[in-house]
């Protein structure tokens, strides 16, 4: 199964591989307001967008706003709020586009790297930054910030990183590959240490579903009904300045109730996962994409490839009809927001016309697909 997503998973791939040594740390203030553009989260690096992040920190909270402008792939754009209760260990994620929230154990004391550059950076950071070859080359004030820029060399270009001279932290980033323009990759814009107002970290409302799984400072290891293998890689073009990223995760989930099947528009019956062997048999298969937390059908903004053709033009009131569907056939799913789902499916053929569902959570890892047997 191959899996593009926006929520922040493995950023500190290449933060620890572009970032320089810093200096040594003296103890990080615990409170601030942090504006910056980057194009090192994973909603960026998915998107290939551009990030705006608004970092709060009062103590044991921070708030993390994250908006990225709408672009012809998702003309809505993207505006998530992250919440982080460092001492209640839970991080709330609030899809603002959507309307959707939920919440998840945070296992961290700090915030995930690419979003927090004041905290982001602990003793085992910086020792695998400490390896790399890099020389000071200047100073200059970014962000009103007085700043030292430090340049470190690679194969691939040239990393300059501009390292505020009071508290030592991060405030830009660049990348210059060999015989290219430098790119940006991450500014700070203004940096205030008066203590954020107090009513920035009261819990959402209507915020009760819980995501299982674990989100931490380096990644997220999530499950719903299923138990996910997940591996996250992070790459940097250096020939252009871009970063790729992608998600593999294997699946072995346990099939949602009957209830689940009506909601999706379906006979009540069973939900099983995709099988192995195809039947031998013959039929219509009926595609739907529903929304994994209340199994809504999901009418618009998705994009369907079968046999990697185009199909979502066939995708009418929120079913793809697959005439005598092959033994083995794949479908992909993406939606506006730019992520994406890729599958190769065996037919199972439970009668003439067969329901196969995509359940799919927006902002995290929950994805299954779902063959509907019917029953009584």
């Amino acid at each position: 199964m191959r899996r593009f997503i926006t929520i922040p998973i493995a950023s500190s791939i290449i933060l620890i591989s572009t970032v320089p040594c810093l200096q040594a740390q003296s103890p990080a203030p615990n409170a601030y307001t942090v504006t910056q553009v980057t194009r090192m989260t994973e909603a960026s690096m998915f998107s290939g967008q551009e990030s705006t992040l608004t970092v709060s920190r009062s103590g044991s909270q921070e708030l993390v706003e994250l908006t990225i402008a709408p672009w012809p792939a998702n003309p809505k754009g993207v505006r998530f709020r992250y919440l982080f209760d460092f001492q209640a260990h839970k991080a709330y994620s609030l899809d603002m586009v959507e309307n959707a929230c939920s919440w998840m154990n945070y296992v961290s004391a700090r915030a995930p790297v690419s979003y927090d550059p004041i905290t982001a950076f602990d003793a085992e950071a910086r020792a695998e930054m400490a390896k790399a070859k890099q020389h000071p080359v200047g100073t200059e004030v970014v962000g009103g910030i007085p700043a030292v820029i430090v340049e470190t060399d690679s194969p691939d270009g040239k990393f300059r990183t501009w390292i505020a001279q009071k508290g030592d932290f991060p405030v830009k980033m660049t990348l210059q590959p060999k015989g290219g323009a430098a790119s940006t990759m991450m500014e700070v814009k203004q940096v205030d240490f008066s203590p954020p107002a107090a009513s920035l970290f009261v819990p959402p409302q209507n915020c009760a579903t819980q995501t299982q799984g674990e989100w931490s400072d380096s990644g997220v290891s999530a499950h719903a009904e299923a138990k996910i293998e997940a591996q996250a890689s992070a790459s940097l073009d250096a020939g252009t300045g871009t970063t790729q990223a992608q998600v593999g995760a294997k699946t072995t989930p346990v099939p949602p109730s009957a209830g689940a099947a009506k909601a999706a528009g379906t006979n009540v019956g069973e939900l099983v996962e995709n099988g192995v062997a195809p039947s031998e048999n013959s039929c219509t298969v009926l595609f739907r994409v529903v929304r994994a937390e209340t199994m809504a059908p999901v009418t618009s903004g998705v994009e369907i490839r079968l046999n990697n053709r185009k199909v979502t033009e066939q995708y009418q009131n929120g079913t793809l009809r697959i005439t005598n569907a092959a033994p083995q056939f794949s479908l992909q799913v993406d939606t506006s927001d730019g992520a994406g789902w890729g599958s190769d499916l065996s037919r199972q053929c439970f009668q003439p016309e067969t329901v196969l569902l995509f359940a799919f959570t927006p902002g995290n890892l929950e994805s299954h697909w779902y063959w509907v047997k019917p029953g009584k």
